[in-house]
């Protein structure tokens, strides 16, 4: 019994003192809400990088230059989660032009997050996506809980702005993975809801194709 105490506490211990490095940065909570598409970009992409620094660079040059420029940072164990703004796209995937991509539509009344959130639920009918990526050593699964629009939106306020170089120091190792969470949304005409789409109906790998981050990740 008491090797099994000493044994938990150890785990305690080194659990805390992680997540201690980490102080900083808000958690993005794992196991995460189930994703509408997934994908596993191949480590060959980031064969260059040495730490998670390397590996953030990249990643956020090529989301840069798709047009991706609000992102928000959390940690997860030995890793960091990287979340894109919430953004209306074409049914096929694709992009929408810039003046439709990013306007909250129908937006009314000063700013304030009560008026943020009232009118994400007067948005226009369409398709809308956030993509989550997800980088660490450690396995995970998905919960039982289903993603709101509003929480999308969430996520990119309560982030942080950039990686902590905490995070950023940790070395890479072949036992790091490079998931991509993608949670799409659909509001139809005259429907005050925005629901979350499971599955959907393309591919995680088309998704990041569609909004040409492959592309810029080669």
């Amino acid at each position: 019994m008491t090797n099994k105490i000493l044994c938990s506490l150890f785990w305690v211990i080194i659990a805390g003192c992680a997540y201690s490095k980490s102080k900083d940065i808000p958690e993005f909570r794992l196991p995460p809400p189930q994703p509408s598409a997934t994908d596993d970009i191949a480590p060959s992409y980031f064969s260059n990088c040495k730490t998670l620094s390397d590996v953030n660079t990249k990643l956020t040059s090529a989301l840069d230059k798709c047009g991706y420029v609000r992102k928000s940072f959390f940690y997860v164990p030995n890793g960091f989660a990287l979340v894109t703004q919430l953004e209306k796209i074409n049914e096929d995937g694709s992009v929408k032009p810039e003046g439709e991509r990013w306007r909250l539509d129908n937006y009314r009344g000063e700013f304030s997050l009560k008026n943020y959130f009232r009118n994400l639920f007067n948005a226009n009918p369409g398709f809308y996506r956030c993509i989550v990526f997800v980088i660490t050593d450690s396995y995970y699964k998905y919960s039982e809980n289903l993603a709101t629009q509003g929480q999308a939106r969430e996520w990119l306020i309560s982030g942080v702005n950039k990686l902590p170089p905490e995070i950023g120091q940790i070395k890479t190792s072949p036992n790091y993975s490079y998931n991509v969470l993608i949670y799409q949304f659909k509001k139809n005409e005259n429907d005050s809801a925005t629901n979350i789409i499971i599955p959907s109906p393309i591919t995680g790998r088309t998704h990041l194709i569609k909004s040409k981050i492959y592309e810029q990740l080669k």
